[in-house]
């Protein structure tokens, strides 16, 4: 073993000699790698070894040291290590029988934890089985209370369940009224507290509130005049398919109209490409021909703000 001791008014660089612990060979090391182990396991002297092999050795050894105790509570023999940090305090042979003693409790203490168990056994919130009490799941405001017929807030959709409290049919639901609630938050703010959410809301489109409009069906859309058109869709009982992806091509169309046959619908001035992208307006405009030349595409149809109602009351559709 080296100690404080043995490294006292030496420098780090400086070389101590020692005697290995498991097979007793004479070695040296530098004092700063002493006085680190030293440090680290926070004691006053540390076993040293001259290899990793006695090393190993040593700490087997120190496994098979077994310490006979009884138990506090119900007097059953247990073995310890001694050795081990966690074993030298143990007093009792399981968990159980540790959580049966409660010899450091007062009287009075007793009396309340037992009054307690009762109170809790007689509600039904805990239940005893073999001896050892079970904690059951406390009742909260949304117990099931028998499938029931509810009515979605945001699309009205009509869906069974079993909790008196459910508002929406499903998680994109729920996931759309808390960003309306942040975007309602967002606005509401003024002065310092609303700096820091500028940037976020200039970066939105002409006409919306940052990068998303969102219709009245609860679809996610790029500006109000094009959940405007959704709107109408949605009132006039039009089947539709939102961002469809084109045939034979990685873009999307921003609506498919499902008449007698398939319309691709594009909004001319709110969605067109950059010109960096891989398509340009022009480029895409002519794939809609090519595949509609073709037979792979029925048809489709470029509309504005201005002109999508009477363009689609001529096709038939609304």
């Amino acid at each position: 073993m080296i100690s404080w001791k043995d490294i006292d008014g030496l420098k780090s660089r400086d070389i101590i000699g020692y005697y290995c612990d498991c097979c007793g060979k004479k070695n040296t090391t530098l004092v700063k790698r002493v006085r680190y182990w030293l440090t680290k396991k926070n004691v006053e002297e540390v076993d040293y070894y001259c290899s990793v092999k006695c090393a190993l050795v040593s700490h087997c050894e120190k496994k098979k040291v077994i310490e006979i105790r009884a138990c506090k509570f119900c007097g059953k023999e247990f073995e310890v290590n001694p050795n081990n940090k966690k074993q030298v305090t143990r007093e009792y042979c399981s968990q159980k029988c540790c959580n049966r003693d409660n010899s450091g409790h007062s009287e009075e203490t007793k009396a309340r934890i037992s009054r307690r168990i009762n109170s809790l056994i007689a509600s039904g919130q805990i239940t005893r089985r073999y001896g050892n009490y079970v904690v059951l799941k406390r009742p909260r405001g949304n117990i099931r209370v028998g499938i029931k017929t509810r009515q979605c807030i945001i699309c009205n959709k009509k869906f069974q369940t079993h909790r008196r409290d459910a508002k929406y049919c499903s998680e994109e639901c729920r996931n759309l009224q808390a960003s309306r609630n942040a975007i309602e938050r967002i606005r509401n703010l003024t002065g310092e507290a609303r700096k820091k959410y500028d940037n976020w809301i200039k970066a939105g489109r002409k006409g919306g509130y940052g990068k998303v409009t969102i219709a009245k069906c609860g679809i996610k859309c790029r500006s109000k005049k094009e959940a405007r058109f959704i709107d109408f869709l949605v009132e006039n009982r039009v089947s539709f398919v939102f961002e469809p992806p084109i045939p034979e091509s990685p873009k999307f169309a921003d609506v498919a109209i499902l008449h007698d046959k398939i319309i691709f619908v594009e909004m001319d001035g709110l969605r067109r490409d950059e010109e960096d992208s891989r398509f340009s307006w022009d480029e895409k405009i002519e794939l809609y021909e090519k595949l509609k030349q073709d037979g792979k595409l029925d048809d489709y149809l470029v509309v504005t703000p201005r002109n999508f109602k009477r363009k689609l009351k001529r096709r038939g559709v609304a």
